[in-house]
């Protein structure tokens, strides 16, 4: 019983670093990327934003705002 558990285990943990290879050359990572002094001044803001997992589903969130810097961080958010 023991041993057909850990055979699972290990099966899966297979399946899934074969799934990872395989997506990794399947959906290729995005290359455009900031360049490195894009954070210069340390404050980042999200106003409004309506996310939602796939274009038929609906929002996830309504009115996501955030604004980070170096020195604090706060978080507002309608649900």
């Amino acid at each position: 019983m023991f041993q057909d558990k850990l055979a699972r285990i290990a099966e899966d943990s297979f399946n899934s670093v074969d799934r990872v290879a395989t997506y990794r050359f399947t959906y290729p990572m995005n290359t455009n990327r900031p360049p490195p002094t894009w954070l210069s001044s340390g404050h980042i803001e999200f106003k409004d934003v309506v996310p939602r997992y796939k274009p038929v589903l609906s929002l996830v969130l309504h009115g996501l705002s955030e604004a980070t810097s170096k020195s604090r961080t706060s978080t507002a958010a309608k649900i």
